[in-house]
């Protein structure tokens, strides 16, 4: 896999920049690469030579590793200070929300289907919503003969359907995301995520709750893949990867913090996991209406 042109110009190496862009060419046309009608491109250190903010400075051959810590540092400063820094605070925060309410609830969604089998197991005939079947069915101070329920297979294909819907949402986001735009698939999956979290608290059939809980598993984790498209684009090449590595670093501390918090919010009642996880995604709705619109714009 070569380098990115864009990157080897940025670089300075041009020439084999060029030979990429005319390697392509010959694969894509089926024409000869001599006929490749770009012959010199532009000198991206001279145009930029005084602009060492749009892409961080540059990197050297043959450096030493203090070359390298101070190259390094000098790539990486841009991302720390206007106009790179609101953005990247604005994606990170996004992201960790994102992270910290849909994996909450994700890992919690086994023990959710099993609390559900148990209830009818135990009420046959009986109609609750799920934070009562939950609240009825936790342990109390009391001694009762305990009745173990060993059919429990709807568990394990309910969370096995969730997992299939997922991989099914991705498939759909990829066909559809370039055709209806990133910024507004993000939009609107926040606003369905954080919709079905509310209404799973209102729920009291287990099909309703098993269909909710695969729209909220599925939109959840394809906001996180379009985030991170959307931020591939809102900075320059030569920071890319630093920038990915930092917002999944922000969506790694969400999912921490969020089982960290986990059991302080079911000690505050069911309903309010629900609540605050869906609050929470119609507010990362809100913020994405900021996001800039890469649409169609050239790359930094």
């Amino acid at each position: 896999m070569p380098e990115s042109p864009k990157f080897l110009m940025s670089v300075g190496q041009n020439k084999e920049a060029l030979q990429i862009f005319k390697r392509v060419y010959r694969i894509n046309t089926g024409k000869s690469e001599a006929t490749f009608p770009i012959k010199e491109l532009v000198d991206e250190i001279k145009l930029h030579q005084n602009e060492d903010h749009i892409h961080g400075g540059l990197v050297t051959a043959n450096r030493t590793k203090t070359q390298a810590l101070r190259e390094g540092w000098q790539q990486l400063k841009p991302l720390f200070f206007p106009p790179l820094l609101p953005k990247l605070i604005l994606v990170c925060f996004i992201q960790f929300l994102l992270m910290m309410t849909v994996n909450t609830i994700k890992i919690w969604l086994p023990q959710l289907f099993q609390a559900i089998n148990d209830f009818q197991f135990k009420y046959e005939n009986k109609s609750s919503s799920l934070c009562e079947m939950i609240e009825m069915l936790s342990p109390k101070h009391a001694s009762i003969p305990c009745t173990v329920n060993f059919k429990n297979s709807s568990v394990y294909i309910n969370s096995m359907i969730v997992s299939l819907v997922t991989i099914g949402g991705y498939l759909l986001a990829a066909v559809v995301i370039n055709k209806v735009g990133r910024k507004k698939i993000l939009h609107v999956a926040f606003l369905i995520s954080g919709s079905c979290a509310i209404a799973m608290y209102f729920s009291s059939k287990n099909v309703v709750i098993l269909v909710l809980s695969c729209i909220f598993a599925s939109i959840g984790s394809i906001c996180s893949n379009v985030m991170q498209t959307i931020t591939i684009d809102l900075f320059p090449t030569t920071l890319r990867s630093m920038t990915l590595s930092i917002l999944m670093m922000a969506g790694r501390s969400g999912i921490l913090i969020g089982n960290l918090l986990f059991p302080l919010l079911l000690s505050m009642g069911c309903g309010f996991v629900f609540f605050s996880s869906g609050g929470l995604l119609l507010g990362c709705a809100v913020l994405s209406i900021v996001l800039p619109n890469t649409e169609r714009k050239s790359l930094q």
